[in-house]
This record gives C-alpha cells, structure tokens and sequence, in this order.
C-alpha cells in the first residue's frame, strides 16, 4: 500500500544511507586527494609524481619511446621570503605552478617536490631539441611580471633536464635531472641544461675530492 508507514520509513532509512555512503565516499576522495597532492598549489606532490614517474618509465621502455624528466628550481626564492614574508613566497610558488602547467601538453605530469622545486615528466618531448624548446617556453613563461603584495618582481627559473635514454631507473633519472639543475645554477641561473655523462664524471670527481 502506498499509504504504509512502514514503506515511507524504509524509504527515509534507504535515502539516509545513500547520504551518508555519498559523505562517505567525498571525504575519501578529500582525503586521497590531501595524501597525494601538495596543499599549497594542488598540484602532484613528490609521492604522487615519484609513482607516475615509474609508470612513465616502465611504458616508455616497453614501448621503446623516448620521455623527458625536468627540474624547475626558482632562482632567489629565499630574497623573497626573506623581504616580503612567506605569504609572498606561497603567492609566487602558486603563480609559477600556474604557469608551468600552461605551457603543459595532455599528458604531461607537474608536481611540487620541495619548497621552491617542482618536477614535469613528459612523454611529449622525445628527444632533447624538443625538451629544450620546452624549457625555453618555461623560462619565458615564467620571466613575465607578477605583482606580489605591493611589489612588482620578474621570477625566473633554472632548469635541469634528463632523457629516459640516458637511464632507464626512475631513480637515476631524477638525479641526473638534479644534476643538471645545479649546471644550470652554475652557469648564472634563468636557464636550462640537458644532462650529459661529463655532468656525472664532474660530480663522482667532486664527491672523491671531498
């Protein structure tokens, strides 16, 4: 009967329970989603980028295609924190994240990895002229003004890039991204440096020196 009380209450008890499985269900994605990316910027953070990285990497060898690794560090981070206060620096990490994805192709992954650091894997780029011409739209990108608390200031960025050719463990790649970097900082900053293995002799030479 339609009138039945009894029906109405197990429809009530059945909604109810669709509720609360629906709570349920968005606060373990909210949770998911605060496990595996950065709170500052949204984006991927060094767990979550550290996992798509080795996926990266195992399709690229399988397949026999060519993936290109990044690390983009902002050069003088620390004279913004220290003249404008950290809110300035998280304003300015925000941007530069912006930006970085917008010069982004489908497909590709960028994650925040450290304070002023974040990493971009690419299958887009297959070879080093194009992840060179990447990084060159990333520097330009990111050298655009931006106006922070009262303060109009030109970020830029350096750049270490690494090709799965040189190696095919996620772990090597990264540090011959890191490698790079530090080349890049080396030559002055605001740019890029592909990895080489004279890059890895100089710094097995540093390592032994010291």
């Amino acid at each position: 009967r339609h009138d039945d009380p009894r029906g109405h209450r197990l429809a009530g008890l059945v909604r109810r329970l669709e509720d609360e499985q629906r709570r349920l269900s968005a606060t373990e994605a909210h949770l998911e989603f605060q496990a595996s990316h950065d709170a500052l910027t949204g984006l991927p953070n060094r767990a979550l980028l550290t996992s798509r990285l080795a996926e990266e990497v195992e399709r690229a060898t399988v397949q026999g295609h060519e993936i290109a690794l990044m690390f983009i560090d902002l050069d003088d981070f620390k004279i913004v924190n220290d003249t404008l206060g950290h809110a300035a620096g998280d304003d300015l990490l925000r941007v530069i994240g912006k930006r970085i994805q917008d010069e982004m192709s489908p497909g590709d992954i960028v994650g925040r990895v450290g304070g002023d650091e974040f990493v971009v894997v690419s299958s887009n780029l297959t070879d080093r002229r194009l992840a060179t011409r990447f990084a060159e739209r990333v520097l330009t990108a990111v050298a655009a003004p931006v106006q922070i608390v009262h303060q109009v200031i030109e970020p830029s960025v350096s750049i270490g890039i690494a090709l799965r050719g040189a190696s095919s463990d996620p772990q090597v790649l990264l540090a011959n991204a890191d490698l790079a970097l530090y080349k890049a900082k080396d030559s002055g900053r605001c740019c890029a440096r592909v990895f080489d293995q004279s890059l890895r002799l100089a710094a097995d030479e540093r390592v032994g020196i010291e």
